[in-house]
């Protein structure tokens, strides 16, 4: 039997598991190497994937961490405004209590220097 060659001097190249396992011809010692490298590889692949999962995973983890710092810096500082909203209330109103006061003693004075260029004309 004449066993033809490829054009680089190769052997013509088989993997299907069938026309092996009919001939009973085992893989050569290079098609072993050539599929050892290619599961090396997709193993290699299927690691750098998994790498990837897991560093994308611990950075959600770390983004999710930082967003609930950030709620709860929200949810203190909206308590602060709340507090401080309050306090500027109060303040208000005590400036309101102020101006009515001084508003009654100026009328007051008004009233007061008025009685005193009264008497001062008589």
């Amino acid at each position: 039997a004449v066993v033809s060659t490829q054009s680089t001097g190769e052997p013509p190249s088989d993997t299907s598991d069938h026309s092996r396992a009919s001939d009973d011809i085992p893989p050569s010692p290079l098609q072993m190497l050539m599929e050892r490298a290619r599961e090396a590889q997709l193993d290699q692949t299927a690691e750098n994937d998994n790498s990837w999962v897991r560093t994308t995973l611990l950075r959600i983890a770390e983004l999710e961490a930082a967003l609930e710092r950030s709620n709860f810096e929200l949810q203190a500082l909206r308590k602060q405004n709340r507090e401080m909203e309050q306090t500027l209330e109060i303040v208000d109103e005590e400036n309101a209590k102020i101006r009515r006061e001084m508003d009654r003693t100026n009328s007051q004075l008004a009233t007061f220097t008025t009685w005193v260029q009264s008497r001062q004309l008589l």
